[in-house]
């Protein structure tokens, strides 16, 4: 029986999926193409007729991971009562996301810089992306409450602290801390959003 052949994408998601499932089983570093390549059911050719190592794969996974993370985000922040809580929700998403999978978490905020310029790039973007994202959530005003004006060091602040207990939760290996590391997080980013000014105008991120 002929094998049926795989489209483009769908090889890019095997191989996605092998590399997230050696990261998962090993961790990004001991992991090698060979493992890749087996978890995803391939050939080395087919590797790289789409990367040219492991580092640009991960490349591609930290991308399209940060998408699904804003996408959720974006849908959940939606359904919040006020511009201050939509921002707590997409923080705790983001948050959660990261320490409910430890392996992933090291990868995107640790293993990427490995990866030279172009993985401090990757993570330098998809940080002024959640500020962006969260610039224009806090200042579109949808209650009685006014828009806050979340300037880029305040925002920078907000994640590089998520960030930093992200990887503390994660380096403790502890399952049941995740649920008290959460509530952190949030009481963090809602004490900081209490003492930020109002929002004269329109948001410093824009649209995202």
């Amino acid at each position: 029986m002929s094998r049926v052949a795989m489209s483009s994408a769908e090889r890019m998601t095997q191989l996605l999926g092998g590399l997230e499932k050696s990261i998962r089983e090993r961790g990004y570093a001991a992991t090698t193409v060979a493992d890749i390549v087996a978890a995803a059911g391939v050939s080395k050719r087919t590797f790289y007729e789409n990367f040219d190592s492991k580092g640009e794969c991960l490349l591609e996974h930290h991308r399209r991971f940060h998408a699904t993370v804003a996408d959720e985000i974006s849908r959940e922040a939606a359904r919040a009562s006020s511009s201050q809580e939509a921002t707590v929700v997409g923080v705790e998403i983001y948050f959660r996301m990261f320490v409910t999978q430890p392996h992933i978490a090291r990868a995107h905020l640790l293993d990427v810089l490995t990866v030279g310029d172009e993985g401090l790039k990757a993570r330098r973007d998809a940080a002024w992306g959640y500020v962006r994202k969260m610039q224009h959530v806090m200042g579109t005003a949808r209650d009685d409450r006014p828009a806050k004006l979340l300037d880029d060091v305040s925002g920078l602040g907000i994640l590089g602290g998520i960030n930093e207990l992200a990887l503390e939760t994660v380096l403790r290996d502890d399952p049941s801390t995740v649920d008290e590391a959460v509530r952190q997080a949030v009481v963090f980013v809602r004490a900081v959003i209490r003492d930020l000014p109002d929002l004269e105008g329109d948001p410093p991120g824009g649209p995202v």
